[in-house]
């Protein structure tokens, strides 16, 4: 543990890790329900499967790095940029697939969930107090 008292806006990005951890958990799962459905019903889903993957990868990530900086834990702080970057590649990903399917691509979802993954980004790589506490804790 550090004698560096844990950044307040580290905390607000585990919490927000968190959140959007368990969100794009819930929406991988029911990506890939709705990709098996569809290979049952002989109609495809192979793609959408992919992306329920990626979108559930995403998810225990920003979970797992919202715990572990909560928590104090050693590599909380990498992880949680892992998790940004694999947010903001998740939703490239996303829209790409759903221009070349004919969807129709939820703008506010995508454009809320890469502001948080730059934002996300651009607080743990500018901000003072978080690269202090990260250094205290090795």
């Amino acid at each position: 543990m550090s004698d560096i008292q844990k950044p307040t806006v580290l905390n607000l990005l585990a919490v927000l890790a968190l959140i959007t951890g368990v969100f794009s958990s819930i929406r991988g799962g029911l990506m890939i329900f709705g990709g098996i459905s569809q290979i049952i019903g002989d109609v495809g889903g192979v793609f959408e499967i992919i992306i329920g993957v990626a979108s559930l990868g995403v998810g225990v990530i920003a979970f797992i790095s919202g715990i572990k900086v909560l928590w104090d834990r050693a590599g909380g702080i990498a992880i949680i940029k892992m998790y940004a970057i694999g947010l903001i590649g998740y939703n490239v990903l996303w829209v790409v697939y759903t221009v070349a399917a004919g969807g129709k691509v939820s703008w506010l979802s995508v454009v809320s969930e890469l502001v948080i993954g730059a934002a996300t980004i651009a607080l743990i790589m500018t901000n003072e107090e978080v690269s202090k506490y990260s250094e205290s804790l090795g």
